[in-house]
């Protein structure tokens, strides 16, 4: 009975009632930036979603767009360069 139970959350996995639409938002509601410079975690180049607001310390949490389940990571105030979209 265990193994069929596995077998069957397994084959549910991922099967929720939001809908991929409901949890991405469009490009044009996020706010995007680049990391002006290389850090630990960050790579520069690369555009990531502003996920919080600052803390006390000057840092936003941010994570890849269009990523379900991507890390959160964090970027100083001073390190953002905002993304225009066109």
């Amino acid at each position: 009975m265990r193994k069929y139970n596995a077998i069957k959350n397994a084959m549910n996995f991922g099967k929720g009632k939001k809908q991929m639409s409901e949890v991405i938002k469009p490009v044009s509601e996020m706010k995007l930036i680049t990391p002006k410079r290389n850090t630990k975690w960050l790579e520069r180049g690369f555009i990531y979603e502003v996920v919080s607001e600052v803390d006390s310390f000057g840092y936003f949490k941010v994570q890849e767009p269009r990523e379900i389940g991507s890390r959160i990571r964090f970027i100083h105030k001073n390190n953002m360069k905002e993304v225009k979209v066109i």
